[in-house]
């Protein structure tokens, strides 16, 4: 009994540990982006290639965490109404959520931007190695990656990073 104990708890120590295993090494900053193509909550098909020619921010999140998202969201949902007057598109891609918790959770935050959907994390992991969420890449509109920011952020701290490839977003309220 000890024994089988041990080996359960060994192979869910395994696993614990290997969760980010199966992540491909995330892209840098000066690398260009891999594509990604994935399908919205209406099951419109997005890719990044469709994009060039404006920078994007690109969100990976998960919606457990209600209290953690709400920050980032209101904060996206800010920059989308500002961005979408200029060159900046927001994307972002649910990790692990199936279609009907995340549409019940976008529709409970009010979220307005594009929410795509990789429900098995593949292209999260395996085209931008995230294993940690938020994530988010800032792409200019060549298709190079300018910079990856893991944590959460505010309307401020979206500004600053984007004012040197679209200028600034109008003014800040938080």
């Amino acid at each position: 009994m000890r024994r089988t104990v041990l080996g359960l708890l060994f192979c869910l120590a395994a696993a614990v540990l290997c969760a980010g295993c199966d992540a491909a090494p995330a892209p840098k900053p000066g690398q260009t982006a891999p594509d990604l193509s994935l399908t919205d909550l209406a099951g419109r098909r997005h890719t990044l290639q469709n994009l060039r020619g404006r920078s994007v921010l690109l969100v990976f999140w998960k919606d457990g965490c209600t209290v953690c998202s709400a920050r980032n969201l209101a904060a996206l949902n800010t920059i989308y109404r500002r961005g979408k007057r200029g060159q900046l598109a927001v994307l972002t891609v649910n990790v692990g959520g199936s279609r009907g918790d995340v549409r019940d959770f976008v529709v409970n935050q009010g979220i307005i931007f594009p929410v795509l959907l990789d429900p098995v994390a593949r292209a999260s992991k395996r085209k931008y190695g995230v294993t940690l969420m938020p994530t988010t890449y800032l792409i200019d509109a060549q298709g190079v990656i300018r910079e990856r920011l893991i944590g959460f952020f505010n309307v401020a701290a979206i500004n600053k990073l984007v004012a040197p490839y679209v200028g600034r977003l109008g003014s800040v309220v938080e």
